[in-house]
């Protein structure tokens, strides 16, 4: 199944959807065949996320 980062319009709040992304992220990385994990720069650059806001948001969900 691919999934998909939300594109950030900065018209309306993604927050919850990146914050779902990130969780998604740890649960397959809980995965045995996992043995590292990293988080990129999810929805900033390209889909117009600002970078400190996504690593507010990242840094607020995991725990």
């Amino acid at each position: 199944m691919r999934r998909t980062c939300p594109v950030w319009s900065g018209a309306e709040d993604r927050s919850a959807l990146l914050a779902s992304c990130c969780r998604e992220l740890l649960r397959v990385a809980a995965q045995p065949v996992a043995r590292t994990v990293a988080f990129p720069a999810i929805s900033t650059g390209i889909y117009g996320l600002p970078m400190g806001d996504g690593v507010c948001i990242a840094v607020r969900t995991v725990p």
